[in-house]
């Protein structure tokens, strides 16, 4: 039986910001028409440790051995209107033979980028999105929050394309032995429908990220709880559009200077993609 699985979205103290409509899931147990793969991967059967080691199916992928990444491309989607699509899928790493009991974490550091296409254009969402540790001990499934501004109006159509490759900066690695499975699928369309003063997910509160002066002008100052788990600092406008990324976990400030006056988000995110706390900042 295939393992029941939730996209948790974070929820607003006063309002939603992203309202999720139009999902689509995919567990590869029947037709699967419309799925592309590349570097040999195919649908295929495997016994799934997350239940009960019960045979199931999915897209079997040859791990990027040789460093050589490998592509999953979903079928054609319409948009409802989305200003962000979220995924959520399980990636499974085992030895080649997929027995239940080889189930095992990452030979070395794994990423994805993820990518959406309109056509024969390439637009590009998230990049070296880090896969949490696999194996028992981990946690096979991966989340993932794009924007895609206003690229998406209603009616488009558009594909998503999931890249697996080794992390970059961290060299060869040829992965001997080793195979993925690509399983429960599922992606979501999302609209901003309102911006409000913090975002706040399980076991964090609103004075544990604050910032000042606000409004600010050409760089705002940022105070964050130590004990919160983030990777990056990202600013973005009203459509979900990324304008600025810190890639520290250190960060004290943030620029702004050239920026139109208006409201903005200010969120933190950790390696999994998952929104850790959002709070909007007025530029004047």
């Amino acid at each position: 039986m295939k393992k029941n699985f939730i996209l948790a979205l974070a929820v607003l103290c006063t309002a939603n910001y992203l309202s999720a409509q139009n999902c689509v899931t995919e567990d590869f147990s029947g037709s699967t028409a419309g799925w592309t793969y590349s570097q040999g991967a195919r649908v295929g059967n495997y016994s799934n440790p997350l239940s009960d080691c019960s045979e199931n199916r999915g897209i079997i992928t040859p791990g990027v051995g040789g460093n050589n990444p490998c592509n999953v491309k979903t079928p054609v989607y319409t948009s409802s209107g989305a200003q962000a699509v979220q995924l959520t899928f399980d990636i499974l790493v085992f030895n080649a033979n997929l027995k239940c009991n080889t189930w095992k974490d990452f030979d070395c550091e794994t990423s994805v980028d993820v990518f959406y296409f309109i056509g024969n254009t390439k637009y590009t969402g998230i990049t070296d999105l880090v896969l949490p540790p696999n194996g028992p001990a981990g946690n096979p499934t991966v989340n993932v929050n794009m924007p895609v501004g206003s690229n998406l109006p209603a009616g488009t159509q558009y594909q998503v394309q999931i890249e697996f490759k080794f992390k970059s900066g961290t060299g060869d690695c040829v992965q001997q032995n080793t195979k993925y499975v690509f399983d429960n699928f599922k992606k979501c369309e999302a609209g901003v429908i309102a911006l409000a003063p913090v975002l706040v997910k399980t076991g964090t509160k609103e004075s544990d990220f604050t910032i000042s002066p606000n409004p600010g002008s050409n760089t705002v100052e940022l105070k964050i709880n130590a004990q919160i788990n983030y990777d990056r600092i990202e600013l973005l406008d009203k459509s979900g559009k990324i304008l600025r990324t810190v890639k520290s976990n250190t960060a004290a400030s943030i620029n702004t200077a050239g920026l139109q006056k208006g409201t903005y988000l200010i969120r933190l995110i950790k390696s999994d993609s998952i929104v850790s706390l959002t709070k909007q900042v007025v530029i004047n």
